[in-house]
């Protein structure tokens, strides 16, 4: 990095020592931005778990459903459910 600062500073002179300062300063806001994002990301994973979870689980009761041929009798009370 030091040899880098040394070759800007021989073409640009002092100003690459602004850019180096903005550098600088970004840093916070970028740590910060990440573990805002940590978090986000986090709460979206769980909830795709959960979604995940209960889709499995409803595709394993058609599943049983259809195995055993439980089609018409499972219409029937969702039929009278809605009613």
């Amino acid at each position: 990095m030091l040899i880098v600062i040394y070759i800007l500073y021989q073409y640009i002179s002092w100003t690459c020592f602004v850019g180096l300062a903005l550098l600088f300063l970004l840093i916070p806001i970028q740590v910060y931005m990440g573990k805002l994002f940590s978090r986000v990301r986090s709460n979206t994973a769980k909830q795709t778990d959960t979604r995940l979870r209960l889709m499995s689980e409803i595709t394993s009761g058609i599943r049983v459903i259809k195995m055993y041929c439980w089609e018409k009798p499972f219409a029937n009370r969702v039929a009278d459910a809605r009613k």
